[in-house]
């Protein structure tokens, strides 16, 4: 027993090679036990020595071929390797016996999801969660495909009513919390945070989790006493006084943070993410040349995207355009594929009106991520910007396919069909965008000039005055002043 107790231990803690060699030892103790064949077998496939774990799954069937362990580690090697076929067979075999068995309903609706067979694996899977012995891992697989299929009241109702038979748990908390904020419903969410600080007892890693979801929603006092738990358990520990950090830029306590995150500097030199936080405190403070170095130390002490985009912004900050854009060129030259970078540089010609070199940045992007609406409009956009009226077109009706609800693809799609002379067809499109942004000037004054252009004058000064009233700068502001001193004035 204790050498089966030290393979599974090897095994949670992910060392695969080191179960390996301990069941090995195990079997040549008793070479025909079907257990410790099986033991083997696990360990084998979590090294991904798949042809071996076969053998060893085979060998146990051999001597037994009830044996269901054996069985379904054989079917789950099957569905990594791809044979669909075989590993539903065997699962198919297995129900067949005990039909109602929730870990064969689990694995088999694994089996159907990844043979692309959704319907079937939600109905084996809902099986699985609502069986009266179903094991957290069946809630979780049921739980994460509602979600995924947008059953969302569906998936809240399983994770409220797992929660309470399964009382505290953290990962279900977690699950619960995430998808009460995905529903907008904030109250609730706060009161499952608190249950997860609860559930997180005195696991730092739960307690930092817990912080970080009571920060996001604006509960900073709730997450700086988790913090101030979790050093307890660690004191001194950076990861969590990076967090107390973080907790203070998020409430906007800019010079605590800065204190906190030089105390910190203070004691771990060499520790990066720290750097990069003061940085974040110093830009709040505009303090830039200081931020600008901090996020230069970030980034020199371990290169990343982030510090050179706090770089960027540093310098943008303090008026230093063009050394801000050629820190991105320089560290597009190291890695040609950071997307976050290259956007950012794609984003930065666009408000220099430099559209041809942004259209560059974004048929670059595309070649990354070509289904990508974002970028297929911003691209159609510059493409506008050029005079390419033809191919802006071509794009935005492309983005508007992929995405036919986005608001922006929506405006930009519209507003080519109105700078093409297109405004009866682009209008639909404007006063989609409208509804669903409406808080936007940029669109409603897009939508004005078609009104305008189609004659309705009464309509288009409606927009106009909505466009103006939004209260945020946008960047045709000028021109819907103008377009709305060019409107005649209604008769009263």
């Amino acid at each position: 027993q204790s050498g089966v107790a030290l393979v599974v231990t090897y095994l949670k803690s992910g060392q695969s090679a080191l179960a390996s060699e301990a069941a090995r030892k195990l079997l040549a103790s008793s070479p025909d036990n079907i257990v410790y064949i099986n033991l083997l077998g696990v360990a084998l496939f979590m090294d991904n020595k798949l042809d071996e774990a076969r053998g060893q799954f085979t060998a146990a069937l051999s001597r037994d071929a009830t044996f269901t362990p054996a069985a379904i580690n054989l079917g789950k090697l099957e569905l990594k390797s791809g044979q669909f076929e075989d590993a539903r067979a065997r699962f198919k075999q297995m129900l067949a016996r005990t039909p109602n068995e929730p870990k064969l309903l689990l694995e088999a609706s694994r089996v159907e999801i990844a043979a692309d067979n959704p319907r079937e694996g939600l109905r084996l899977a809902e099986a699985a969660a609502r069986h009266k012995d179903a094991s957290l891992d069946s809630i979780f697989h049921f739980y994460d495909l509602l979600v995924a299929d947008g059953k969302l009241d569906d998936a809240l109702e399983l994770a409220l009513r797992a929660s309470a038979q399964h009382e505290l748990n953290f990962d279900l908390l977690e699950r619960l919390a995430l998808l009460q904020l995905r529903m907008k419903d904030r109250d609730d969410a706060h009161v499952t945070m608190k249950h997860m600080s609860q559930a997180a007892a005195f696991d730092v890693d739960k307690q930092l989790r817990t912080a970080s979801f009571m920060a996001s929603i604006g509960q900073f006092p709730d997450a700086e006493y988790v913090l101030f738990k979790a050093l307890q358990q660690r004191p001194n520990d950076r990861t969590v006084r990076l967090a107390q950090v973080d907790n203070s830029l998020r409430k906007s306590a800019f010079d605590e943070a800065l204190e906190r995150a030089t105390a910190l500097i203070i004691d771990e030199r060499d520790f990066a993410p720290a750097y990069y936080l003061r940085g974040e405190a110093q830009q709040a403070l505009r303090r830039y040349d200081a931020a600008l170095l901090d996020f230069d130390k970030a980034n020199e002490l371990v290169p990343n995207p982030e510090s050179v985009l706090g770089s960027y912004r540093a310098l943008r900050a303090a008026g230093r355009v063009s050394e801000a854009r050629a820190r991105l060129v320089a560290r597009l030259k190291i890695e040609p594929k950071e997307m976050l970078v290259r956007m950012t540089l794609a984003e930065d010609h666009i408000a220099a009106e430099q559209y041809a070199a942004a259209r560059q940045e974004y048929q670059t992007l595309l070649e990354l991520r070509p289904d990508d609406p974002d970028l297929i409009n911003n691209y159609a956009y510059s493409c506008l910007q050029l005079g390419d009226k033809t191919e802006a077109l071509r794009a935005a009706q492309k983005a508007n396919k992929i995405a036919p609800q986005n608001a922006m693809v929506s405006d930009t799609l519209g507003w080519i069909l109105v700078q093409s002379g297109r405004a009866d067809e682009g209008l639909p499109f404007l006063r989609d965008a409208a509804a669903r942004a409406s808080d936007d000037g940029e669109i409603h004054y897009h939508l004005a000039v078609a009104l305008h252009g189609l004659g309705r004058v009464d309509e288009a000064r409606s927009e106009i005055t909505r466009a103006l009233a939004v209260g945020r700068p946008f960047s045709s502001v000028e021109q819907a002043r103008a377009l709305q001193n060019s409107l005649p004035q209604m008769v009263k």
